[in-house]
């Protein structure tokens, strides 16, 4: 697996963690349509989405519908949505609601045009297509 970020390595253990834990009601049938770097899928053997941590780091893994990533292969956004329970955004947080929003843009190849920023909830819809980061 790669590592992005510093050299060393999350907590200077130079390692991607080995253990994660899976969240199966994030699982997803592969849907037709939908470009499959977009096509966040998962089951119970292959689970779609996985988190760990360690005393100061979060990691999150998310499985998409793509047999083997070449380079140059994605060019979208993934987001992981976060919820705080009992506080809310301030002027748009309502309870229940994403808070924040971790976001991976991969638009680039190139590591000084993409990379992972933590944003903020501009409009909050009623379904998940409505939310705006």
């Amino acid at each position: 697996m790669t590592w992005y970020g510093p050299a060393e390595g999350p907590d200077g253990s130079n390692a991607w963690p080995s253990s994660w834990t899976a969240v199966p009601s994030l699982n997803s049938p592969v849907n037709s349509g939908i470009t499959g770097e977009l096509d966040f899928v998962g089951d119970t053997t292959n689970p779609g989405f996985y988190l760990s941590q360690s005393s100061t780091f979060l990691f999150f893994r998310m499985r998409v519908n793509v047999p083997t990533v070449a380079a140059d292969t994605f060019r979208d956004s993934h987001l992981v949505l976060i919820d705080v329970v009992g506080w809310n955004y301030p002027g748009i947080g309502v309870e229940g609601k994403p808070d924040f929003a971790l976001t991976w843009d991969s638009r680039s190849n190139d590591p000084a045009k993409h990379g992972l920023e933590m944003q903020i909830p501009s409009t909050l819809g009623t379904t998940w297509g409505g939310v705006r980061i």
